[in-house]
């Protein structure tokens, strides 16, 4: 059996190299260049905002950020996608957010807040252990695509976390809410209170058997209706 390697004499390739950086500077994404580093200005240092995943929700927080002049630093793992960001001068690095010293050099240490965009239960739990772990202070706001891992991802350390079916209908029940004439104020708070409250005002949504049958959780809360006789004990009780 042949052994062959690469690089190596018979498949040359590009050279691996790393940077020691001094004080006052950091790592920066720039469009066609393998790495780039650059000075930080003490009065205006480079704290980026950590975006995990940039799949179309990531790239939609992305642009809404860049939109207001705000730092963003996103990770994926998808190279592709990453290559082709980064072409187009997007601030985007492959990497594995699971690991501490991938998060510390996107900026973890010195960001304003993390946002988790991935939609798969475990690898949220993981990252949200990394950044807790290596930033107990940095505020998290991630993503839930199942209702019931809310508060598991709150009791992990999560500051915040966005149910994605549940704020489809905050979505649109604030629009509906504006073309039936409530003012924007009102309706805002309205939409606000939900969050504000951890979506508890949307407990015990009625579930079809179809639905109760995919969950497949003991503890999800749930309504049915009944009917109940004029003389039955329960009438006029909740």
């Amino acid at each position: 059996m042949t052994r062959v390697g690469y690089p190596s004499d018979l498949f040359p390739g590009p050279l691996g190299a790393s940077l020691d950086l001094p004080d006052g500077w950091a790592p920066v994404p720039v469009a066609s260049a393998a790495m780039a580093c650059r000075k930080l200005d003490s009065a205006h240092s480079f704290a980026p905002n950590i975006i995990v995943g940039y799949g179309r929700v990531g790239q939609v927080i992305a642009r809404i950020a860049s939109s207001e002049s705000l730092n963003y630093y996103a990770l994926d793992l998808s190279a592709d996608r990453v290559n082709a960001a980064r072409l187009a001068g997007e601030r985007v690095a492959y990497g594995d957010a699971k690991r501490a010293e991938i998060l510390t050099a996107a900026g973890a240490k010195r960001a304003k807040i993390a946002v988790i965009t991935l939609s798969g239960k475990k690898e949220t739990q993981h990252i949200i252990d990394a950044l807790v772990k290596l930033r107990p202070s940095l505020p998290i706001v991630a993503r839930c695509s199942e209702d019931e891992n809310i508060d598991l991802f709150m009791n992990l350390g999560a500051d915040e976390v966005v149910a994605d079916s549940l704020e489809i209908g905050l979505g649109l029940a604030s629009e509906a809410l504006l073309y039936c004439g409530l003012p924007f104020t009102k309706t805002y708070n309205a939409i606000r209170a939900v969050r504000v409250n951890k979506y508890s005002p949307l407990e015990g949504l009625y579930l079809s058997a179809d639905e109760i049958a995919a969950y497949h959780n003991d503890k999800l809360l749930y309504r049915d209706s009944l009917v109940v006789g004029e003389r039955s004990y329960i009438e006029g009780k909740r």
